[in-house]
């Protein structure tokens, strides 16, 4: 009995190990190889709208909102590059991008983490750069970047301080220099419309007392 227990084990492992080479593919692109899992059992997927599924056909892998029209990513993806480097890893589960996803600059260093639930980003994540220092962390929720200040880069805390500070100041100088501009026409404006006026009513004044002497002169 116990050998019988022990033998269908075995078979079972090999089903097992059989279904998955039959799910297993490979697809090449010029930058990228890739190695990942498909699923036959589309009939089953609801698809929403809002999500973005990843599907296999003509040895290509697609990206769809809503939709697909091929054999959908299901299981392990790992994506090389050509020099052989581990360029990203993660895991989908109908289509749908799932759990963690890392991706690796081509040195080896670390790119990015990102986490996924049910096709969408939620959760924690960090960027590096390409020494492999974290230049941006935090968390994302409701499809927002909530970033973690102590983990950004001195220099991005430095350009967030200069675009809060500096711009708003040299702004403000703009503007105050601009309205005194505005204000010193204004009044050049009235000051020149005064004398043009006061120019008028004097020479409107004359030709009216000359033009009485000339009237009382006629009647005399």
């Amino acid at each position: 009995m116990r050998v019988i227990i022990i033998l269908i084990g075995i078979l079972m492992v090999q089903i097992g190990s059989a279904q998955e080479l039959k799910n297993l593919r490979h697809t090449t692109t010029s930058n990228y190889k890739c190695d990942f899992y498909v699923t036959f059992s589309e009939k089953k997927v609801k698809y929403e709208d809002t999500l973005h599924y990843y599907w296999f056909k003509a040895q290509k892998i697609h990206v769809t909102q809503g939709s697909s029209e091929g054999y959908l990513l299901h299981g392990s993806f790992t994506k090389f590059y050509h020099s052989g480097q581990l360029a990203e890893q993660g895991r989908f589960d109908k289509g749908l991008k799932d759990g963690q996803w890392k991706q690796w600059y081509e040195s080896g260093n670390l790119m990015s983490i990102y986490n996924y639930r049910e096709g969408e980003l939620s959760g924690d994540y960090a960027l590096y750069n390409e020494n492999g220092d974290i230049r941006e962390s935090g968390k994302i929720r409701k499809g927002e970047k909530d970033v973690d200040q102590e983990k950004e880069s001195w220099w991005q805390r430095r350009k967030k301080i200069k675009k809060a500070l500096k711009p708003e100041s040299e702004k403000d100088k703009r503007t105050e220099e601009r309205k005194q501009k505005r204000e010193k026409k204004k009044k050049q404006r009235k000051e020149r419309k005064e004398r043009e006026g006061w120019f008028f009513k004097r020479l409107f004044n004359k030709m009216g007392i000359k033009k009485k002497e000339k009237n009382k002169k006629k009647k005399d």
